[in-house]
């Protein structure tokens, strides 16, 4: 599994965390589950990826992020 992840600031007390899950040969992984997890306030979002393997978890406070990805068929992601 391939993983792009970026964050993008839509002001200054919030962010938007968005990427593409693939494998490893680009094709996209559809209906992954994408947890983003604050180490610094312990805060949790969780999205899915659309048919392109996109996805997008808003409203998220500066700070560090893991990201944990599962999707069946697929070992779990973990960065």
């Amino acid at each position: 599994m391939a993983v792009t992840v970026s964050a993008q600031a839509q002001d200054y007390t919030n962010i938007a965390a968005s990427g593409r899950v693939t494998t490893q040969n680009g094709t996209a992984i559809a209906g992954a589950e994408v947890k983003i997890t604050s180490s610094d306030r312990g805060v949790s979002r969780t999205g899915m990826t659309d048919t392109t393997g996109a996805y997008t978890i808003p409203q998220l406070p500066p700070g560090n992020y893991d990201v944990a990805i599962t999707a069946p068929g697929f070992a779990t992601y973990d960065e």
